[in-house]
């Protein structure tokens, strides 16, 4: 909890390592003691931080927490109290004739809040009433009011108080602490998070190209509109890949060094979210030898090219699904998507699975051998005939793990500096342990931005701790 620990040290070491090589004496456990700093705080945690480096690359770890420890006992009450940096206290225990009555640890005031009518100071609100619906909450209530009445003695001790975190819990005893610490057994060097270099102080820009800048009329789509006049979520402007061409000139002004397209495959909606062919580019967008010179150009301007693209689910009008719904069971790629009951129904709600309950968009089953090689396939030819430099995934959070797993070795060995970055709106860190993507969309940080700068529903204080969780997310 925020603010309930004093300061935080890592205990670390190798698991086998003694402080003896002679294998005759029982030597301790050779470890090292490290504080870790402060490094953030959010509406509800401290965020402690240390970097260390494994000599022998196994590392056994545990915690050590200090805070101020506040006994008081009375009349066969028996409390031991916490006391946080701040001077508020928390409940750790509390007992009865030696029974053990209350173990959640609930915030209270500081006994110096506390008058000698057994209110509470002006300078507080806290409602006690409110600090736990457990059974015994008026026994807390009645003896927090007898400490405030005086009835209960001054306390008896008042000191730094330390206990140890590790696997298995708390406990105060460095020999179970070690026992049940922490473990990275062996770290591999495969196994460690290696985003690409280039991305870390990458500054992106997002393209819509239908709404970026029209550079080739003659690709127009039928009734499309005057540039500049109101966009609406179906008309089209005749934004081209050209038009991205003639613009380069400006993103270098603006010292970008990485674009990210949003999808350009053939599709019939302005957003082209609705794939129907993954290896054609959109007629009203250009062609192949556009898009190479396109490429070659940005490169030239040391500015990375990263495609968006959606697996989780296609276009009604991919030539799979046009399959299944003219054949319905007896098509060949039936196993291609999620069919509850045939024959397939649109109204009110599909009988396949799609992206929401969008029957243009019909999900696609990537456990599926067939589908999956289908999607690599794409993948490696974007990447090795026109030298992207990565992806961007819609609504890869619908995705199987396995999926995305086998994704990354299919990129990496195309290009081991490629960046997978995949579409997920909350806490992205299953997808970030170096199996998966190199990084996600922060959408969160997205919504407090939006929140503070704009709808003004969060204070400042409000707002750091909303990017201090964002920031402490991961590691």
């Amino acid at each position: 909890m925020k603010n309930n620990i004093s300061s935080v040290e890592l205990i670390f070491g190798d698991g086998y390592q003694k402080t003896t090589d002679d294998r005759r004496v029982d030597g301790k456990w050779a470890c090292e003691t490290r504080k870790m700093r402060l490094e953030g705080q959010d509406n509800l945690f401290d965020f402690w931080f240390i970097s260390v480096e494994p000599k022998f690359k196994r590392c056994r770890y545990f915690f050590k927490l200090t805070t101020t420890k506040v006994t008081v006992n009375a009349e066969g009450y028996s409390m031991c109290l916490l006391e946080d940096t701040e001077g508020h206290i928390f409940f750790d225990r509390i007992y009865e004739n030696g029974e053990e009555r209350l173990t959640q640890m609930k915030s209270l005031n500081s006994l110096n809040s506390w008058n000698s009518t057994g209110t509470q100071s002006t300078d507080t609100n806290e409602d006690f009433t409110k600090l736990t619906n457990d059974e015994h909450s008026q026994l807390v209530i009645s003896k927090l009011t007898e400490i405030g009445k005086g009835k209960f003695p001054t306390p008896e001790s008042n000191s730094n108080f330390e206990i140890y975190y590790g696997e298995r819990g708390f406990n105060t005893d460095f020999e179970k602490a070690f026992r049940f610490g922490f473990d990275f057994p062996f770290v591999h060097v495969v196994d460690v998070f290696t985003p690409p270099e280039w991305a870390k102080n990458a500054i992106w820009y997002q393209i819509f190209p239908e709404r970026f800048d029209k550079g080739d009329p003659s690709i127009d789509p039928e009734g499309v509109e005057k540039w500049g006049a109101r966009p609406n979520e179906h008309n089209f402007f005749g934004g081209d890949l050209q038009g991205i061409m003639n613009r380069i000139p400006y993103l270098v002004d603006l010292g970008i060094t990485a674009i990210y397209l949003t999808p350009i495959f053939q599709s019939n909606s302005n957003h082209k979210y609705n794939t129907t062919d993954y290896f054609k580019i959109d007629e009203h967008f250009g062609d192949e030898k556009t898009l190479r010179e396109l490429v070659r150009i940005l490169h030239e301007n040391d500015i990375k090219v990263v495609f968006d693209a959606v697996f989780n689910h296609a276009g009604e009008s991919l030539e799979q699904f046009i399959s299944l719904k003219e054949l319905q069971e007896n098509s060949p790629y039936k196993d291609w998507f999620f069919v509850r009951h045939f024959p397939i129904t649109y109204d009110p709600i599909p009988s396949y699975d799609c992206f929401g309950f969008h029957s243009y968009m019909p999900k696609l089953n990537t456990t599926n051998p067939e589908v999956k090689q289908f999607i690599f396939n794409v993948i490696k030819y974007w990447t090795v005939e026109f030298g992207i430099d990565g992806w961007r995934l819609d609504v890869s959070n619908e995705i199987d793990h396995k999926f995305w797993r086998e994704f990354r070795e299919t990129l990496k060995s195309c290009n081991s500096d490629a960046i997978i970055i995949g579409e997920v709106w909350f806490n992205s860190s299953k997808w970030l342990n170096g199996d998966q993507f190199d990084s996600t969309m922060n959408y969160p940080l997205q919504r407090s931005v939006i929140d503070f700068f704009c709808n003004n529903t969060l204070n400042s204080v409000e707002f750091c701790e909303h990017i201090t969780t964002c920031r402490y997310w991961y590691p």
